[in-house]
């Protein structure tokens, strides 16, 4: 499969698709659609598009990397569209956001993982720390990996 990741500006079309793919995936499935104040967040983060070559799905995977100082990122916001779980998108992402994170100064990275998607943040090196905790209703871990 032929697709590219990138840095997306915040407010660019793009950005705006990877709203959509973001609401679509992680927010509407709960009866819930992005805030304000977490739009607002937004242009603090470093925003990553996967792209598809052919552009038939312009945006198939997105995800946000907020930089929390001393070397620390952390990541939110990861979907994937639906049609394409499933093929690797996701890992490469990792793959790409690990490579960006270290050419930007960064060695630790972290998010609050859904329950559901553990197993999958283990298999590309992140760790938990702690217990499940509750947040948008679903249970999360706080997971990291040194990069």
């Amino acid at each position: 499969m032929d697709m590219r990741f990138s840095i997306v500006d915040y407010g660019s079309d793009a950005y705006e698709a990877c709203v959509v793919l973001r609401e679509d995936i992680l927010r509407r499935p709960l009866g819930l659609v992005l805030t304000p104040e977490e739009r607002a967040m937004d242009v603090n983060a470093v925003h990553v598009a996967g792209i598809l070559s052919d552009d038939t799905l312009p945006v198939v995977a997105t995800l946000c990397l907020l930089p929390q100082g001393a070397g620390k990122v952390k990541m939110r916001q990861v979907a994937v569209h639906a049609d394409m779980q499933g093929k690797n998108l996701g890992g490469r992402m990792m793959d790409f956001c690990d490579n960006w994170a270290q050419d930007n100064g960064y060695s630790y990275i972290f998010c609050h993982a859904r329950a559901a998607a553990r197993k999958f943040y283990e298999r590309h090196g992140y760790r938990v720390e702690g217990t499940a905790f509750d947040e948008q209703g679903i249970p999360h871990f706080y997971m990291y990996k040194n990069i």
